[in-house]
């Protein structure tokens, strides 16, 4: 038989939100003292910075058993009904809601202006910085009238020097933080002008390239949105004077914007993170010759000058069809797959989307096969091919497949392998993984892939030399209609880290 309560219903929250009842002299009192501002998403509204403040004002918390106490906590962040609270508000509970607050507050940072740099510095130090995991440094550039017209020498400086402050500050500030936290660095730039043109759609995964709101989006129009490369100045001593910055771990350089670095910019920066696990470098394609050729030198020296603390690289080229519907940017020269190929040696994870074709770079150590070269740490590996667009002959597929096996041969740690290619309505995945108890390779395609004899033998040494396991090979067809959002629908199947850059 079921117990009828009668009353209202008391949230468990309620007792610890209630405050004691203040005399009216207290309430005068904290009337006459003026409010502390907020900044953005860098303090909440109560002002949990205060060192003084009574953080024990609940000592029948600790009454509760840990289990309680951290299904509690766990409800905070969706809690609604108490009235005026937001997330801050608990921080004054008790050291542990603080604590807990605090990690959730300063988790991740949207930084998009000086101003921010340094309240950041001010507010985010000492075990408060160990609660920091992700930091987005947002530059915002000059905007520009014409958009026919490119950047001339006033705007591209203006642009290199925004952005060299606002990096050499945050390395200023971040060099204070402890070297076992585990930060990643996100940089983005574009100018306002960017935005208003509708051009930002093209860089959300679902847009639709049917959907062009701009009809006269010329190539002069397309180069402006793209821009020059931004670069880091130089101080008065004709140097680039950057802190060393331990705590961050990875670094992404984001094509959530449209704007990339040059060559010695990326190199400087990656250089002053002692500390740097992980590379996730995602520049735009260019619509011309000469701009993508600046865009592939910056890639070739940020391979061929990785820290050897790196042990992660996920390179992504960046295209949309409203941008790039008409580009030939053919890749001719070969410095960056052989800088590829070189700097995977030191390597656990090595992805690449449009940067180095898979035919490229297991040519090349097919080429190098007199040598032997030993990949002695790489676990996963996965590259895009325009040998599987189904538009090449059986040959060409072949050929890869068997560079492919063959290099597989000569990493004796490997654990998955992915080589697949995307467009509209055209895709093909093959998978080698040797993860868990079996050895599979899958094929999952919109046209028909043959594996031939030697290919399947090639792979089954791979799998019996790892795992000791025979290899089971499946098949899987792809409905076209099903990847007609582009490449990005093939990623999502992906198992490697370019799915979880998505």
């Amino acid at each position: 038989m079921a117990n009828n309560v009668s009353g209202p219903r008391v949230s468990i929250l309620e007792p610890l939100l209630r405050r004691k009842r203040a005399t009216a002299a207290e309430l005068a009192q904290q009337q006459a003292v003026p409010k502390r501002r907020k900044i953005s998403a860098l303090a909440p509204s109560v002002d949990v910075f205060n060192p003084t403040k009574n953080t024990e004002a609940f000592p029948y918390w600790s009454r509760l058993v840990p289990e309680i106490r951290a299904m509690i906590l766990e409800r905070l962040p969706s809690s609604r009904g108490f009235g005026e609270h937001r997330i801050g508000d608990y921080a004054c509970v008790s050291k542990e809601w603080k604590a807990w607050v605090e990690s959730r507050t300063f988790a991740s940072l949207n930084i998009d202006s000086l101003t921010q740099i340094r309240r950041l510095g001010e507010y985010v130090r000492g075990e408060r910085a160990s609660c920091v995991r992700n930091v987005h440094l947002y530059t915002d550039l000059m905007p520009y009238p014409d958009r026919q017209l490119a950047e001339d020498e006033e705007c591209v400086n203006f642009n290199n020097r925004r952005f060299s402050e606002r990096v050499k500050i945050l390395f200023a500030m971040m060099s204070t933080w402890n070297s076992t936290s585990c930060v990643t660095l996100e940089l983005s730039a574009s100018s306002p002008t960017d935005l208003l043109t509708g051009a930002w759609l093209e860089t959300h995964e679902e847009f639709n390239s049917d959907c062009i709101l701009d009809t006269d989006y010329s190539g002069h129009t397309r180069e402006r949105l793209l821009g020059n490369l931004l670069d880091l100045q130089d101080d008065e001593n004709g140097t680039v004077c950057l802190s060393s910055v331990p705590a961050v771990k990875r670094l992404v350089v984001s094509r959530r914007h449209f704007r990339s670095l040059t060559a010695r910019a990326i190199t400087t920066i990656t250089g002053h993170l002692p500390g740097l696990e992980e590379v996730v470098y995602e520049p735009w394609e260019f619509v011309n010759m000469a701009g993508q050729m600046d865009r592939d030198y910056a890639a070739t020296k940020l391979l061929d000058h990785l820290p050897p603390s790196v042990k992660a690289v996920t390179l992504w080229e960046t295209s949309r069809p409203m941008i790039h519907r008409d580009v030939l940017t053919t890749k001719l020269d070969l410095a960056e797959a052989e800088a590829a190929v070189r700097a995977s040696f030191q390597l656990f994870s090595f992805s690449s989307a449009g940067m180095v074709d898979a035919d490229r770079f297991f040519g090349l150590a097919r080429i190098n096969d007199t040598e032997r070269p030993i990949w002695p740490e790489l676990r996963s590996i996965c590259l895009k091919s325009q040998c599987l667009s189904g538009l090449r002959g059986q040959k060409d597929v072949t050929l890869l497949l068997i560079d492919a096996a063959a290099a597989a041969l000569r990493m004796p740690r490997l654990e998955l392998m992915e080589l697949w290619y995307a467009s509209e309505g055209r895709g093909t995945i093959i998978r080698l993984d040797l993860r868990g108890d079996r050895a599979k390779l899958h094929v999952a395609s919109t046209w028909h892939v043959h594996l031939v004899s030697v290919v399947r033998r090639l792979f089954g040494q791979v799998a019996w030399n790892r795992t000791h396991w025979d290899l089971d090979f499946s098949f899987e067809e792809i409905d076209p209609g099903s990847l007609m959002g582009g490449q990005y629908k093939i990623c999502e199947r992906l198992h490697s880290t370019v799915r979880c850059q998505l």
